[in-house]
């Protein structure tokens, strides 16, 4: 991340307002103000070379470096507040943003139409803001069930394993489509049975071996699933070997009578057929 000296303006965009991304929403606001005001500005001569993803490159106007926790300590939001705004800015199309091991590269879209030197916007900022409406109408229905999710009271399991979610989607640059009130139901059947954090990190590991950008609350149920199913096929395994510690003989005979109660090779089967559908 970059140090730099906060010196000149930013101009103050008024029809802000009028986006419904950012109006009644403090957060928000709170978030974007801070990237346009620590980004790169046209005819900047320091501090717009910083190492990403392992080089050094020359950040053009609109850009910034940063961390959620960086933000949130400047603007008094909580970094998971920040991930999940960055998140939703950049689902609007306000933003875009690349993310290494460090930090997050932020790109403000249509910078010159917010900051530009030149009068004589208005028609542009129309025209941006008529695609934005057209946009968001057509996500009025996602939006309603985000703010459904926000008031839900979940329980802090929930919270505590959303957030986490949320985390390893920035990391890994991967989509998080987890219905907050769906992983709560996963959350009271798996909680006692599974390591939810383990077995969520192992889902997320999957899902980009398998070039899969989305993490959904049904692809972490079926996880969960077949965890719990190892979980008790490695239970009687152990059982087993209990008993054949006692009486050798019988545990074998037992064994052999028994019919299997999970096969390994098809449930890998079953979990990756229900994971690509």
């Amino acid at each position: 991340m970059r140090a730099m000296e906060l010196t000149g303006w930013t101009k103050n965009w008024r029809k802000k307002w009028d986006n419904p991304v950012l109006r009644g929403r403090p957060n928000h606001l709170l978030v974007w103000d801070w990237i346009i005001g620590h980004a790169v500005y046209e005819g900047q001569r320091q501090g717009n070379r910083v190492r990403f993803g392992g080089q050094v490159i020359e950040l053009a106007p609109g850009q910034v470096t940063c961390g959620s926790r960086q933000i949130g300590a400047d603007a008094g939001v909580k970094a998971s507040t920040v991930r999940r705004v960055l998140s939703e800015l950049t689902d609007e199309q306000l933003i875009e943003q690349r993310t290494d091991h460090q930090c997050s590269l932020i790109t403000v879209k249509n910078w010159a139409l917010y900051q530009s030197n030149e009068q004589g916007n208005d028609q542009r900022m129309d025209n941006d803001r008529a695609t934005s409406d057209q946009r968001l109408s057509t996500k009025e229905e996602g939006k309603k069930v985000r703010r459904e999710e926000s008031t839900y009271a979940c329980r802090p399991e929930t919270e505590s394993l959303f957030g986490f979610i949320s985390e390893l989607c920035v990391k890994y640059g991967i989509d998080n489509k987890v219905n907050k009130k769906a992983l709560d139901v996963l959350v009271e059947r798996y909680l006692s049975k599974v390591r939810l954090r383990v077995e969520t990190q192992h889902c997320v590991s999957w899902l980009i071996s398998k070039n899969l950008r989305g993490i959904t609350d049904q692809r972490l149920g079926n996880w969960f699933k077949k965890a719990q199913e190892i979980g008790k096929r490695e239970e009687l395994r152990h059982l087993e070997w209990k008993q054949a510690q006692k009486d050798p003989h019988l545990a074998q005979r037992l064994k052999g009578q028994r019919e299997p109660v999970f096969g390994e090779q098809q449930s890998i089967a079953d979990f990756e057929s229900s994971q690509s559908a």
